[in-house]
Parts: C-alpha cells; sequence; structure tokens
C-alpha cells in the first residue's frame, strides 16, 4: 500500500495494520521454480524499461540472515555526506564494466503484532511483513539477484509498541553504518520517523522508502533516498482538499475541522501551503485542533485526550467535515470514529490513503465509515474492488515461487507495499549496470523521469526528478457507495499538486 504506504504508510501503520500483522502466513514447503517475472535480473536496455530475466541462478535464499541479526556484507562503499546535493555522474553504460557482486542491503520491517492487538484492531492477513520480506530477497537471489546481484540482506525489526521511535531508529542506522555496512536500505517501517532518513543521510547511505515522507522541505533535503509512491505531506493532503472541492463534496457552505499533529514537518505542510490553499480553494477558515507530535506508542496513547477535546469542540462549531493531517492519520481516525459515535456525531471525512480506509472500515461502526470521502493513490488500501494490474503481477509471482501463498485481499495489497521498493532498486541498477555507489544511485533515480511503474499505486504512475524523491503521481477520489455497501473509486485518476 504504497502511499501510506504511504505507508500503507506513515507510523500510523505500525499501530494498524500496513507492516505486519498478529498472524504468520502460510508458507507450503520449499519455493516451486518458475519463470522470473519480467523486470528482474537482466541486463540493462533503454532507461526505464522492463527487463527479462538472466544470468546465473543462485540457491534460493543464500545469504538470507534471520532477522535481527547481520549478513556478510557484500556491494558499494557509499559516499559519505552529511547533506545537499551529491555530485552528478553519468550511469555506467550497459554492456561493458557491469557489476554483479553481492550486493548488501539493509532492510526494515514493522513487527506491529503488540501494538495491533493493544489497540483493538483486527487484522485479516494471513501473511506478515516478515514472512513477505523474506520470500520476496529468497524469490530474488533465485532468479539470480537484483540486475544480476544477489542480495544479502542485514534485517531490522521494528517494535511499533515502543516507547522511544528514536532509540530504534538510532539502533536501526548503526546495524546498517556501522555493525555492517550496507550499500543501501530498503525501508518499509521508518522513512522520517526517530529521525532514522536523517541518520541514514548523514552517513551517506541512500534509502528506498516507504514510510513517511515529511513536508517538502525536509524531503528535498534528504537527497539520499527516494519513495516509489509516497507523496510529501503538501501533494498528500493538498489532492484531498482540491479534489474533495472539485467534486462538491465540501465547499463554502461547509465548515471543516482538522486535527493536526503538532510536529515541525506537518506544521510547514499546514502554514505554508494547505491552509492557504483552502482559503484559495474558498473553504471556510478551519477549525484547527493540535495533539502532539508522535515520538513513541505512548504518545499516540495521549492523542485520545485531544481528540476528545477536538470532538467537542467540532460538534459545538457544527464541523461537518474532518479531516486529520497527521503522520498517523489511521490511529487519529480509529480514535475519533468511536468516540463521534457515542455522540451520535457522524460528521463527513476528508481522508488520504494514509487513514487506511479499506482496512479501518472493518474496525469503526457502519455509520461513521460511510461517510467515508477521501482521495488517495493506494488501490488496496483506499477500495475493496482493486485488481492486480501494471507491476502488481510480478511482486505476486515472486512470493509465490517462493512458496508464500496470499490467501485474501488484505496479502496482496501487503505484499504489493513490500515489493514496490525492489522493482525500483531494480529499475535503477538498470541504468546504473549495477553500480550501486550512491552517486550512482541517486543520479540514477532523478533521471527515472516517469518510466517507473509502481506496484500498488493508481496507474502506476510515478514521477522522479533532480529535486523530486516522492515518486507517487497519479490519485482518485474514492468514497462508500451505498449500492454496493463498499468503498470504491468514483472519479478518474488525476495529477496531485506537483
Amino acid at each position: 500500500m504504497p502511499l501510506a504506504r504511504r505507508r500503507l504508510l506513515a507510523l500510523g501503520a505500525a499501530l494498524l495494520l500496513a507492516g505486519c500483522g498478529t498472524t504468520v502466513g502460510t508458507v507450503a514447503g520449499p519455493a516451486t521454480p518458475q519463470s522470473a517475472p519480467d523486470g528482474l535480473g537482466a541486463a540493462p536496455q533503454a532507461p526505464g524499461a522492463i527487463q527479462a530475466p538472466g544470468g546465473g541462478v543462485a540457491p534460493g535464499g543464500a545469504g538470507v540472515t534471520q532477522p535481527g541479526g547481520s549478513a556478510v556484507v557484500g556491494g558499494d562503499a557509499p559516499i559519505t555526506t552529511t547533506g545537499g546535493s551529491v555530485p552528478s555522474a553519468a550511469p555506467k553504460a550497459s554492456g561493458a564494466g557491469r557489476v554483479t557482486a553481492p550486493l548488501s542491503v539493509g532492510i526494515t520491517y514493522i513487527d506491529n503484532s503488540q501494538s495491533t492487538a493493544a489497540v483493538g484492531a483486527e487484522d485479516p492477513r494471513t501473511v506478515n511483513a516478515r514472512n513477505v520480506t523474506e520470500a520476496m530477497v529468497k524469490a530474488l537471489n533465485a532468479r539470480g539477484g537484483v540486475q544480476g546481484r544477489r542480495l544479502v540482506p542485514v534485517y531490522f525489526q521494528f517494535n511499533g509498541q515502543s516507547a522511544d521511535y528514536s532509540t530504534q531508529a538510532a539502533e536501526a542506522c548503526s546495524r546498517f553504518t556501522e555493525d555492517n555496512h550496507v550499500a543501501l536500505v530498503i525501508d518499509n517501517s521508518f522513512g522520517t520517523t526517530g529521525g532514522f532518513r536523517e541518520c541514514l543521510q548523514k552517513r551517506g547511505v541512500p534509502s528506498l522508502t516507504t514510510q513517511s515522507e515529511g513536508d517538502r522541505a525536509s524531503s528535498r533535503a534528504a537527497t539520499l533516498h527516494a519513495s516509489p509512491s509516497g507523496m510529501v505531506l503538501e501533494r498528500q493532503y493538498g489532492a484531498v482538499l482540491e479534489q474533495l472541492v472539485a467534486t462538491k463534496y465540501v465547499g463554502s457552505g461547509n465548515q471543516v475541522g482538522v486535527i493536526l499533529e503538532d510536529c515541525p514537518d506537518v506544521n510547514r505542510a499546514w502554514d505554508g501551503t494547505l491552509a492557504p490553499l483552502a482559503k484559495r480553494l474558498g473553504l471556510k477558515a478551519p477549525l484547527v485542533r493540535r495533539f502532539e507530535c508522535a515520538v513513541g506508542y505512548s504518545s499516540l496513547g495521549n492523542a485520545g485526550s485531544a481528540i476528545s477535546g477536538a470532538l467537542l469542540a467540532f460538534n459545538g462549531a457544527g464541523v461537518d467535515r474532518v479531516m486529520f493531517v497527521s503522520h498517523f492519520e489511521d490511529v487519529l481516525l480509529l480514535l475519533f470514529g468511536p468516540a463521534a459515535e457515542s455522540q451520535a456525531y457522524h460528521p463527513g471525512y476528508m481522508l488520504s490513503s494514509g487513514a487506511q480506509p479499506h482496512y479501518l472500515r472493518t474496525q469503526l461502526p457502519d455509520t461513521q465509515w460511510a461517510q467515508f470521502h477521501g482521495v488517495g493513490g493506494s488501490p488496496y488500501g483506499d477500495t475493496d474492488e482493486a485488481k492486480p494490474t501494471g507491476a502488481d503481477p510480478q511482486c505476486l509471482q515472486l512470493v509465490t515461487s517462493a512458496g508464500l501463498l496470499p490467501a485474501n485481499y488484505d496479502d496482496v495489497g501487503t505484499v504489493l507495499f513490500i515489493c514496490a521498493p525492489y522493482l525500483l532498486l531494480d529499475a535503477v541498477l538498470a541504468r546504473t549496470a549495477g553500480a550501486a555507489d550512491t552517486r550512482s544511485l541517486v543520479t540514477a533515480i532523478a533521471g527515472l523521469g516517469t518510466s517507473f511503474v509502481s506496484p500498488g499505486n493508481v496507474a502506476g504512475r510515478t514521477r522522479f526528478g533532480p529535486d523530486r524523491r516522492d515518486g507517487g503521481d497519479a490519485v482518485r477520489v474514492f468514497a462508500y457507495v451505498p449500492a454496493c455497501q463498499c468503498l470504491r473509486y468514483t472519479a478518474p485518476a488525476v495529477q496531485p499538486p506537483q
């Protein structure tokens, strides 16, 4: 669920469903060899092109260490940098000089089994982040690696119920940059949370992430990262405002209430872009209530009192449209919905993919989720009716070939969310002839433009450039539809604010 994923999602995913669930997935014995999906393990063709499989075949899972452990390091030494621009360099030409050595990769994933139970959420999935991640690495290595480079993973498991996210972020950064000198990190758990992205940036290690992107300023400053489907806060919530006004779900006759996470990047996005946008769109000045910037699981628990105060204020002020602007939009919705129901308060919701509406509709009273409206780019997180398209089948074939069998709709969404950075890595290494030094990776990502097709995205659309590291580039309006009693997209795909 890329926008969430975003962050599926921001670290709200750690507390709910975008990370790993409560049940270990089904593994059907040894992997059965199958034809490799397009785009994996071949010599590069034209930039951005889907590649055919090729290269030698390594034993499935070779080099895989147990999560929480370390691995023998291979790969390329990163350039040390503390921020700013990375000197440009043309990617290595295809053919001569191709790099095929094993590639050391730091990989993070979420264990949210305790926190999911703690907030009373039910998880319908039969797979979790750990076994999907291990299946992905095993399948890629069985096909000769990514663009011919076998992955040597160093895992870090993030605990969503941690009291201090910054401590875990520091531990993960240290494991990847001191205990093991990985070439890059595939991050399915941290993003900006706890200073993880900043730590990798200072130590010159690139990251491909599905997690919190932050605002435009912080994203552009972190020159060594990229997200296959994420959006900066200004684009994510700007799309919600623009499209819900365009479809007349909200207008000058409505009163919007906003619950805002009191973090520097969220405040910059709101004060500098989103509040002025609401005014330009002709909306009444939103009634804003803030809650403490989350630094750990207990911080999010404290959001309950802020929700109670906001609910009282909104109800009294005639707020009929509610919006959550936060890295933890899903958690706020999960807290707000039952509290609103207890007061017979049924406002309309203005959501992004960060709210994980498909998952939360089963956790909230029908009279609350029937008010869901929103704008997002994550079909499996936004709606109940997504089907595999574009690059999605590649990801499903990968995990299936490793013996992991997605059993339901939610399993499929989880696989696509976790898979996206691996396909992005493949597209990047195709442009660098396998080189994974920091300069080559960053230059190749900037050169992708709109060529990369991301799994789990609306229309698979992405856009990268020298100042653009958040890849998501298409959104659709979604809503509860009484005729099917389901969430579905109700308008064509459009480009979010740039």
